[in-house]
């Protein structure tokens, strides 16, 4: 259910500060998100019987790919990977806007080349496919130093540094500085990144995003969720030595399965004090925040037909999001808030049985009392912080133009090391300045709405005076979204060519001059919060987390870090659902025929796209496995992961999980959390009955499917081999997402 909300930056920020502590050491049947370099090998010989090789673990790591927004895999050796439909809508709408795509209709009727000419080069800024090539440790060079800020910048060092060497520059390494366990571990992760990418395929989003917020809030089960790309190096097709072939059997129920991806972010990790923080006030905000946009949004949407539609992608977002912080509200009890603080406890007994027990457990009692000071402290100042820096208070795509243009003007003009951080790099603010996709007048006027009443529910009267005056939260956005120059793509790129100018040019513009007359109080706020909060965390988090690592080493996972990691699993329904391990076909022709000849007000999200009712007859006897569920662990960005068998075949691609998965940043259960993947014989029966994608198929090494395709090869057992013992460990990786 979380596969459409964007998170955003003040969740993202304040959260990636104070969420990579160490994590808790028993680790319970499928959970954990493992890093490719400490792999739970004799834990999956335990629960498999299969021990995979140093050969499996680097083919699948370097096909595993990084992308904006989540995951995907490589699956052929000619650069085409595999991903999710809703991972690549903005860069669909992007190209939809481009003149050139002026016949396409990437999302109403899909897109499919024929031949890989035709494949058409996404446009949107920044947009890139990252493999990884190695992960290099430095924790012994950058551990020595005793300054946090130090090391960072000692980290930033080593990878700018070896970014600069020969192998690196000869084959187009980027080169990420990583930091886990809180500063247990010290890394240097090389990527191969590619900027040239073309779209190969991409279905109907009538069938991506089938059953719509209706299943997308309970448990998506018939969605046809999966997109292909392809990487270019110098106008030609990458090698990509290193793919996932698909498995033409694929699984039964209760077999093994691995997801591989790079999942953004997980709070596994937090202590009592930061979990009570989130119950109390974060949590209820945020749940408010959604709520209010929800509001004003349906209010729009049921003015016309024309206002729904126009209001349609951000009201599923809202949604999304208030049914997120609902169920995370119901689960961040302070039953669990004391489960958490009991644990610190014993772990403290543990220290103090060691043989450096009494400074340790001192070193652990000072860290845990700092970080309660700063959690008291984040009561206070993270509603100004997050109202008016994150813009929670100013909402809407005209406002973050406004923000953006503003800072590029006063930022771009001090030297690199004086700007604020996300401004040191200036090409995402002109990414965003660029901007060319759609905007709604009546859906901007709604968040900014909605955003200026949750000013007035959480915000001082002095900052509600400060930004309303006398006038309603309506009246002040009416004025910013008719007055504003800011939506004409011309304006806004002025401020790359000619920020002095355009600057000046937008001297009256009211939704602009807004936000430059909060930039101070801004800023104030931002600095406040990295004083009292952030950098007390960043202090204090790092002592636990060594401690922890100290005593139970890698055993233990680290919490995501947009890097790529491998998750355990079987294929197993949840005991509740009468739906299975897996759905067909039949199932999704049999859902869209219930609703539309059984319901008295059909949901038009269970409608077919017209390829799909051209074969309806087809596929209502197609038994081919479609959808299936897994217990894997899996963390917002877990998205276009691929799902591998023992052989480290292709078995399907993860688009979404059930609504259980909404708390999974805080923990893992088994009993209730399932990951959800299109399977791989849906997607060569789609390919081949409903696309007729020939070339395609015949590059992913499938034929015609004839229908059910359960009985073959599955699940051959590999060669058995061992990984080298010596402590070594060297590996390459793949491309695309975040």
């Amino acid at each position: 259910m979380t596969k459409q909300l964007s998170f955003r930056a003040s969740f993202f920020l304040f959260s990636l500060i104070i969420s990579n502590l160490a994590s808790h050491p028993l680790a319970i049947a499928d959970e954990g998100i493992f890093p490719f370099d400490a792999l739970p090998l004799d834990r999956i010989q335990q629960q498999f019987g299969f021990r995979p090789t140093q050969d499996w673990i680097n083919r699948v790591m370097h096909a595993t790919i990084r992308m904006p927004g989540g995951s995907g895999a490589f699956v052929s050796a000619d650069g085409l990977l595999v991903t999710n439909q809703h991972m690549i809508l903005d860069a669909l709408n992007d190209m939809q806007a481009d003149k050139d795509n002026s016949d396409e209709k990437f999302l109403e009727q899909g897109f499919l080349a024929k031949r890989k000419g035709k494949e058409k080069k996404i446009t949107l800024p920044n947009f890139y496919v990252k493999s990884l090539v190695k992960i290099v440790d430095v924790t012994a060079k950058v551990s020595k130093i005793t300054d946090p800020d130090q090391r960072i910048q000692n980290l930033s060092t080593l990878a700018t540094a070896a970014a600069a060497e020969k192998d690196a520059k000869t084959n187009g390494w980027v080169v990420d500085p990583v930091v886990l366990y809180s500063g247990g571990l010290y890394q240097l992760y090389y990527y191969k990144k590619y900027t040239d990418v073309r779209l190969v395929f991409s279905p109907e989003n009538q069938i991506a995003n089938f059953g719509g917020n209706t299943d997308n809030f309970n448990y998506p089960r018939t969605a046809g969720d999966f997109a292909f790309l392809r990487v270019y190096e110098k106008d030609k097709p990458a090698s990509t030595p290193d793919f996932l072939a698909f498995s033409s059997g694929g699984l039964s129920d209760g077999s093994p399965v691995f997801l591989v991806g790079s999942p953004g972010q997980s709070n596994r990790n937090f202590n009592g004090d930061q979990l009570d923080f989130h119950r109390k006030l974060y949590i209820p905000y945020e749940l408010d925040n959604f709520s209010l946009q929800v509001e004003e949004l349906d209010s729009y949407a049921g003015k016309s037909a024309e206002s729904a539609k126009f209001a349609e992608d951000a009201l599923e977002n809202a949604q999304n999001g208030q049914t997120l912080y609902k169920n995370r509200k119901g689960e961040i009890t302070k039953a669990f808030v004391k489960e958490r603080q009991q644990e610190e406890k014993s772990f403290q007994s543990i220290l103090t049985s060691r043989a450096t027990g009494a400074e340790d457990a001192k070193a652990f009692e000072n860290a845990t009392s700092s970080i309660k000071t700063a959690m008291e402290s984040a009561h206070d100042d993270f509603i100004p912080y997050d109202l008016v820096e994150n813009m929670s208070a100013f909402q809407g795509q005209g406002f973050q133009f406004a923000r953006t243009a503003f800072r590029y003007y006063t930022e771009s003009r001090k030297p690199e090391a004086e700007r604020l951080p996300e401004y040191q790099d200036l090409s995402s603010a002109e990414a965003t300045l660029k901007f060319r996709g759609e905007i709604h007048g009546g859906v901007e006027v709604a968040l900014i709405t909605a955003g200026l009443r949750l000013l007035k529910r959480y915000g001082s009267a002095d900052l509600v005076s400060k930004v309303l005056g006398t006038k309603t939260p309506e009246d002040v956005a009416n004025e910013a979204v008719n007055g504003t120059k800011l939506f004409d793509e011309k304006v806004r790129e002025k401020f790359i060519s000619d920020p002095e100018g355009a600057n000046k040019d937008l001297a009256t513009d009211p939704l602009y001059q807004l936000i430059v007359a909060m930039d101070g109080d801004a800023r104030t706020y931002r600095a406040t919060y990295e004083q009292q909060v952030t950098n007390v965390l960043q202090t204090a988090g790092p002592v636990i987390a060594q401690l922890r690592f100290h005593v139970y080493g890698r055993d233990i996972y680290p919490d995501a870090t947009f890097t790529p990691r491998l998750s355990l699993g079987r294929m197993e329904d949840i005991s509740q659902s009468e739906c299975g391990a897996y759905t067909s076909m039949a199932d999704c022709i049999q859902r869209s025929n219930d609703n539309f000849t059984n319901s008295k007000s059909p949901d038009a999200s269970y409608d077919l796209p017209r390829s799909w009712k051209k074969q309806k007859d087809t596929l209502k006897l197609d038994n081919t496995p479609y959808n299936f569920v897994s217990t894997n662990d899996m963390v917002g960005g877990s998205s276009g992961s691929a799902a591998v068998d023992k052989n480290g075949k292709f078995v399907g691609v993860v688009f979404d999980g059930n609504i259980a998965v909404t708390y999974a940043t805080y923990l893992y259960d088994e009993n209730k959390m399932r990951a959800i993947a299109v399977d791989a014989r849906g997607i060569r029966d789609l390919l081949d009955n409903v696309y007729h994608a020939n070339a395609l198929l015949k590059e992913l090494g499938l034929g015609s499917s004839g229908g059910d395709s359960r009985s073959q090869d599955q699940e051959q057992q590999p060669k058995e081999e061992t990984v080298p013992q010596d402590g070594k460990w060297h590996s390459t990786a793949p491309p695309g997402w975040h």
